[in-house]
């Protein structure tokens, strides 16, 4: 596994970029879009999740836009590139960063088998354009730098070290351009941290408990 090649602490003024307000704007639109379809006939779907604004995605204001920035950015020194991408999201679930992804990408996302509510993702996502398999994330049968970019989104955190670290070699594996990384559980993930103590406006999660970062890694093909 590759060292990160970029590594920032999440920050409350980073919310205040243009950037960053467009694209959470176009999230909260697809949240908005999503709840009022399936409000009422999939568990799998909650106000809550679908909030920008909820505490629950409080830190997903910034991992979210700040990740596909990351991408956008790469992708603007790449002479003539392909019009339409292809991306891995990692965990998903079922969230408005894997749609807002579709639009512009074909999308993959995986999740752990044990996870809750596969059989609705299986069912929701291709009904928003994009795929999912049940699979676990460090042990793939894809081809190497098989998708452009690769997503883990507050995942890594919830594994242990021997996994965090197989997923990660597993991505670059299958990545051709980027793995683009973000967690909310720093305690966790201390050796993949940004130096030094997290800035004063640094964005923690609610109740001010963990500080949020995210980090870069070269995909195989880099």
């Amino acid at each position: 596994m590759n060292k990160p090649i970029k590594r920032e602490w999440a920050r409350a003024s980073d919310l205040t970029d243009k950037r960053f307000i467009s694209i959470k704007e176009q999230l909260q639109t697809i949240g908005t879009d999503v709840r009022k379809a399936e409000k009422g006939n999939i568990k799998a779907v909650t106000s809550r999740a679908f909030d920008m604004d909820s505490p629950t995605c409080h830190t997903r204001q910034w991992e979210w836009p700040w990740a596909a920035i990351q991408m956008f950015e790469h992708l603007s020194t790449i002479k003539d590139h392909k019009p339409r991408l292809t991306t891995l999201d990692v965990g998903s679930s079922f969230r408005p960063f894997t749609i807002y992804l579709q639009q512009f990408s074909d999308v993959l996302a995986i999740d752990d088998s044990s996870y809750p509510f596969l059989e609705d993702f299986s069912t929701l996502l291709p009904k928003y354009g994009a795929s999912f398999l049940p699979m676990n994330a460090a042990e793939t049968n894809f081809a190497d730098g098989m998708f452009d970019y690769t997503f883990i989104i507050s995942v890594l955190e919830h594994t242990s070290r021997a996994t965090m670290d197989a997923i990660l070699a597993e991505a670059q594996r299958v990545t051709k351009h980027l793995v683009i990384c973000t967690i909310d559980k720093t305690n966790a993930v201390a050796h993949l941290l940004p130096g030094g103590v997290p800035p004063e406006d640094v964005l923690r999660t609610p109740r001010g408990k963990n500080p949020v970062a995210g980090f870069v890694f070269k995909g195989g093909s880099e």
